[in-house]
C-alpha cells in the first residue's frame, strides 16, 4: 500500500486531474485499493467506492490524524460506510488549491490474508526446491567423498597385500586428499626400499 501511494502521490501531484472523483476511480481500477482524497478539515473531496458527500468527517481516524501532522499513518478497523474489515494507509499530500491535504489506500482484510496466503506459499514452494537442491547437492558429494574413500581403502589394501604396482590419482587439497598423498608417498618408500633390497 505504501509503494502504490508513493507512486499515485507522484501521478496526482504532477498532473492534477480534472476531475478528483473520476480519478480515484479509475486508479482504484488499476490498484485494486480504495482510494480517498481527504482535505485538511477532514472533509472527504473523493472516494473510489462510496459517494464522497455523503461521508462523515474522517479527522479523527488515526491515519488520517497521522497524516494530517506531516506522518504516514496506518490504522486496521472496519469501515462504517461499507461495513467491510480493512486495512488504512494514508500520507500527506499537497494537492492545488488543497494544500495539507491526505490521500489514503485502503484494503479489504480479506485481501491481505489472500496475499499473505500466496506468499507463504511462494515460501513454501521455494524452501521445497531449496531442500531438493540440497538433498542433490549433499547426495552428490556424499557419493563423490564414499567413492574417494574407498578407492584409497583398496589401494591401502594392495599395499598391506605387499602389492606396489596399483595407482592412487591424484586427489583434492582437502583431508581426504592429504591421507591419499600419504598413501602414495607410502607405497613410493616401499618400492625404493624393495628396490635398494633387489639390488643388494
Amino acid at each position: 500500500l505504501a509503494q502504490s501511494l508513493r507512486l499515485i502521490v507522484r501521478e496526482v501531484t504532477s498532473a492534477p486531474p480534472p476531475n478528483l472523483q473520476q480519478w480515484a476511480e479509475d486508479t482504484d481500477r488499476k490498484l485494486g485499493s480504495r482510494v480517498t482524497v481527504i482535505d485538511r478539515a477532514g472533509v472527504v473531496l473523493a472516494d473510489s467506492r462510496h459517494d464522497p458527500e455523503t461521508m462523515e468527517n474522517h479527522q479523527a481516524r488515526p491515519e488520517v490524524r497521522a497524516a494530517l501532522s506531516g506522518q504516514p499513518g496506518s490504522a486496521v478497523r472496519r469501515s462504517a460506510t461499507l461495513d467491510t474489515d480493512f486495512l488504512y494507509y494514508a500520507a500527506p499530500v499537497e494537492l492545488p488549491g488543497n494544500p495539507g491535504a491526505v490521500l489514503r489506500l485502503a484494503m479489504p482484510l480479506e485481501q491481505v490474508g489472500a496475499s499473505i496466503a500466496a506468499v507463504r506459499l511462494l515460501i513454501l514452494k521455494a524452501s521445497g526446491f531449496a531442500a531438493l537442491l540440497a538433498f542433490a547437492l549433499a547426495y552428490v558429494i556424499a557419493r563423490n567423498v564414499t567413492g574417494r574413500v574407498r578407492r584409497m581403502e583398496a589401494y591401502a589394501t594392495e599395499l598391506v597385500n605387499a602389492d606396489y604396482s596399483g595407482t592412487l590419482s591424484a586427489e583434492a587439497d582437502d583431508e581426504l586428499g592429504s591421507v591419499a598423498r600419504s598413501l602414495r608417498a607410502m607405497a613410493d618408500h616401499f618400492r625404493q626400499m624393495l628396490a635398494r633390497l633387489a639390488q643388494e
